[in-house]
């Protein structure tokens, strides 16, 4: 049990490495500032902002940061953002949680330079098509109210890591050719009850979290899910695993732990997969 917590845990870090070029979002905060007066008062030069508890609106003078890149927003009843948000040239990185959002402010798909979007609990309840315009390449909407996808995700090129964890999601369609630019996907914590890919979609993921869903049904069509290196399918109410090596040559890591598999199934499922780590 304490395996699979590890296990677990480390999947999740995968998940949540940030962008290349700039420190994770989810290590601690060493620099930058932590008002909107300091920064400003280094207009020329504030390059991130982490704000805590501002009220219920931000100020349109955030726009003179115009070299801020990572910016950061965290407990506080806002539910809108200034249009000078759109023109900030520099804003890269964008996390907002714990906020009052209700959709997605349109400043954020007007903002030609963001590429890392964080939402956490908020009342978001959709995905608008807006966001297909937007540079976006990693996307996290976790503890929202989603419960659908819509059917251009599966082929918008540009996105690379999706996470939307702790959501009401019941259904993830798939199709031929689909989430092919994709190489981290988080769906724990939903209400999925089966997880299909379709041929050759998913040809570029190599993390896939499922854990804490109900599915019932794991299964994985030719040519899909070539590069998969983790799989977590932790606490759902898979009965078996019946999905060959050959068609996840890449396993490194099976987690299983939480389902109701009978142990005559698992050694089976250990010796299918000689080259990876399987937790029950």
């Amino acid at each position: 049990m304490m395996y699979a917590r590890l296990l677990s845990i480390l999947l999740t870090l995968i998940f949540a490495s940030g962008c290349e070029h700039h420190p994770s979002a989810f290590e601690p905060y060493y620099g930058g500032y932590t008002t909107l007066e300091s920064a400003l008062e280094n207009a020329s030069s504030a390059q991130e902002l982490k704000l805590s508890a501002i009220g219920d609106s931000l100020s349109p003078e955030i726009g003179r940061l115009q070299k801020l890149w990572y910016l950061e927003i965290r407990d506080s009843p806002i539910r809108f953002l200034p249009e000078a948000i759109s023109m900030m040239n520099s804003l890269t990185h964008f996390e907002m949680h714990n906020t009052q959002l209700e959709s997605f402010p349109p400043q954020i798909w007007r903002n030609k330079n963001i590429l890392n979007l964080y939402i956490d609990s908020c009342g978001i309840s959709f995905i608008p098509d807006s966001l297909e315009s937007s540079s976006i390449t990693w996307l996290a909407l976790h503890d929202c109210n989603i419960d659908s996808i819509p059917a251009w995700m599966m082929h918008w090129e540009q996105l690379h890591k999706l996470g939307l964890s702790s959501n009401n999601i019941k259904n993830f369609n798939v199709d031929e050719f689909s989430y092919n630019d994709l190489s981290q996907l988080s769906l724990q914590y939903n209400q999925l009850r089966a997880f299909e890919t379709a041929s050759n979609s998913f040809k570029s993921l190599y993390s896939l979290d499922l854990g804490n869903n109900e599915l019932e049904e794991f299964n994985v069509a030719s040519g899909s899910l070539s590069e998969l290196k983790y799989l977590s399918l932790h606490y759902n109410n898979l009965t078996d695993f019946r999905v060959t090596a050959s068609a996840l040559p890449k396993l490194v890591h099976l987690g299983l732990v939480g389902n109701p598999i009978p142990p005559s199934s698992r050694d089976r499922i250990r010796l299918s997969f000689p080259n990876a780590v399987v937790s029950f």
